[in-house]
Formats: C-alpha cells, structure tokens, sequence
C-alpha cells in the first residue's frame, strides 16, 4: 500500500510540474473542472440508495455552477462571497468531525457536497486566472507534505488519536509531523518557485502554510466522514493506494479556500509577483 501511494504521488507530481510548465492556464482549468465534476459524481455516492439519475442530477447541477464560474461569469466580488460562505462550512465541519458519530441527512448531506466541490472549484479556478502558475505547484506542495509529514510522523510517533470516530489511523503527534514539513516545504517552494527571498517568503507564506495545513485536515477528515457516514471505504477509484478522485483532493477542497482567499484579502500574490521582479 505504501509502496502505490509513493509512486502514485510521484506520478501526479511529475504529471503536475509539467502540466505547470507546458500547459496554457486556460487547458489546466478544464482538466480541473472535469477533475471536481468527477468529484461531484463521487460525493454524490455518499447518499445511501442514491438512484443513478439523482446522482446524476447532482453531477450536472454541479457542473453547470462551475462551467459559469469557469467561462467568466462570476465578478470577483461574488467568488469571494462564496468563499466566504465556505469558510463559514468548514468551521461546521470541524464541529462535527467532533460530535460524530451522527446520522447525516440526504439534504445535509447533498448541501455539503455542494459546499465542499463548488467553492474549492471557484478558488481554483481563479487561483488558475489571476495569479502565476507556481502558486498552484506551491499549494499543492504544501498539502502534498502535510500528508507525507503526517503519514511517517504518525507511524514513528504516534500515540494519541486525533478524530478516532471518524478516521482511527490518523493521531494528533502526525498532524504537527505533517504541518512542520508543509511549513517547511512552503517556505522552501516560495522562495525558489517565485524568487523571492526567506524575509518575504517567511512574510508571505509562513501563517499561510499553517492555515493550509489545519484546513487541509478538516478537508481529509469531512470526507472520511462523509464516507464512513455512507458505509463506504474508499470515493472511488482513481490511482493505485488512493481511491477516488475525493480520496484524493479532499485536502486540497478546504486548503485550497483559504489559500486562494488569503491572496485575495491580503493582496500578497500582487506585493510577490512585483518583489520577484527585483529580488
């Protein structure tokens, strides 16, 4: 099972840098958009006895809402509501993972799908429009290493669960295992990445990380939920020792929210984009 996610992780990141580097931002946001319109088609799947053509209808209502982000449709100001109203979501989330287990409901259920899938999409999606493409590397980077960090901290240092109802494996000491080597790998990949130098890219980047990471977690651990809620292992599949596509970009929905509205409230992309000019 390591031996698979290692080299699925490895692909995807080859896959991703030369994605990054070769690819229009303009292609990488379609192959997003039917990346998560596959995520929607999963999460739909979360609702016990869900017909095909309800989990359709779901998939589709989905895809509409993100094509009209995708095409240009939606003013700055209304993305930024959204997510808003996303952070406002995870806050919830998190109190759940603390209350569950519990019985969801097909509207909460179903709401939350759209809550999790939609905004991460309009994040992404304008992360893709306004700002250089290392942004994403460097996000995902992050996340990337929190999940690694968290994986060989917690199987050396384990000892104290973090949300035993909803994911046993997962303890409290791998969560700081994985936020130090995300803070680190942040830090490192912002200053190469973008040129800038370790005042700025501490300056920028360092709160940045540690709010990626946390939320990142809350991301991993509200689809665990979700799922075991559903009675069911894994999203989907998609790469070998990963499962589905939401097994995959769980993290990356929540972390993803708060990176991009960070770069939106604090106008860091701008102040970095013109300090690498003269760094």
């Amino acid at each position: 099972m390591l031996k698979q996610r290692v080299i699925s992780a490895v692909l995807a990141i080859l896959a991703l840098a030369i994605a990054v580097y070769y690819l229009p931002s303009a292609e990488l946001r379609w192959i997003v958009l039917s990346v998560w319109t596959l995520g929607a088609w999963e999460w739909a799947g979360f609702i016990k006895n869900v017909s095909p053509v309800k989990r359709l209808m779901f998939t589709v209502v989905a895809f509409i809402v993100m094509l009209i982000a995708c095409l240009g449709y939606l003013s700055t100001a209304v993305v930024q509501s959204v997510l808003f109203v996303a952070v406002i979501f995870w806050v919830i989330a998190a109190v759940q993972i603390v209350q569950f287990p519990k019985e969801f409901s097909t509207i909460f259920t179903l709401l939350s799908g759209v809550l999790v899938i939609v905004p991460s999409y309009m994040a992404f999606d304008y992360l893709l429009q306004n700002f250089k493409l290392w942004y994403v590397l460097i996000l995902l980077l992050m996340i990337w290493a929190a999940d690694v960090g968290a994986y060989f901290s917690g199987k050396t240092l384990g000892k104290n669960k973090l949300a035993p109802n909803v994911s046993p494996g997962k303890t409290r000491e791998g969560a700081i295992g994985g936020l130090i080597l995300s803070v680190i790998v942040g830090l490192v990949a912002a200053k190469f990445l973008l040129d800038i130098s370790w005042i700025n890219s501490v300056k920028h980047f360092a709160v940045l990380s540690v709010l990626v990471v946390i939320s990142s977690v809350v991301g991993d651990l509200t689809v665990s939920m979700f799922k075991r809620n559903a009675g069911v292992k894994d999203s989907g599949v998609f790469l070998p020792g990963h499962g589905g596509v939401m097994d995959r970009v769980d993290s990356l929905c929540a972390g993803v929210v708060f990176f991009t509205l960070w770069l939106m409230l604090s106008g860091s992309g701008n102040n970095i984009n013109s300090l690498s000019a003269i760094v």
